[in-house]
């Protein structure tokens, strides 16, 4: 009877974190769908932060290259408005997840992130281009 208990606890708690939103401090976490809607309607800059590598091999269209592993990221940021809302994105969301601080750091106000980053933009049906 105990081992059924723990049993399901383990399993309510599993569930619980799987329904769980991400939520990222200082961002606005958003779906592919938003991050489409918000890329054909308004001024926002797209920075895709994972290598030089991966962004030839495909990437969104219209987004600009800022490798999160580089260690001139901060300072390449720092050219960049600070008042431009941005969505920021990777191949997954650990990386965008990650430099969000940097983003905040830096001064920038208006950030979004890609829930998901390309992998679920492309399992959406979005289309990316390569160099």
């Amino acid at each position: 009877m105990r081992s059924a208990k723990v049993l399901l606890c383990v399993l309510c708690f599993t569930a619980l974190m799987g329904c769980k939103d991400t939520k990222v401090e200082g961002a606005e976490v958003i779906s592919p769908k938003e991050a489409h809607t918000l890329l054909k309607t308004n001024n926002i800059l797209l920075i895709d932060v994972r290598t030089p590598e991966e962004f030839d091999s495909g990437h969104i269209e219209n987004a600009k290259n800022f490798d999160f592993k580089s260690n001139a990221f901060n300072e390449a940021i720092q050219t960049l408005e600070k008042e431009q809302p941005i969505i920021v994105y990777c191949r997954s969301g650990k990386r965008s997840t990650k430099s969000i601080k940097n983003f905040r750091e830096a001064g920038f106000t208006k950030l979004y992130m890609l829930k998901g980053g390309l992998l679920k933009w492309e399992d959406t049906g979005y289309k990316t281009t390569s160099k």
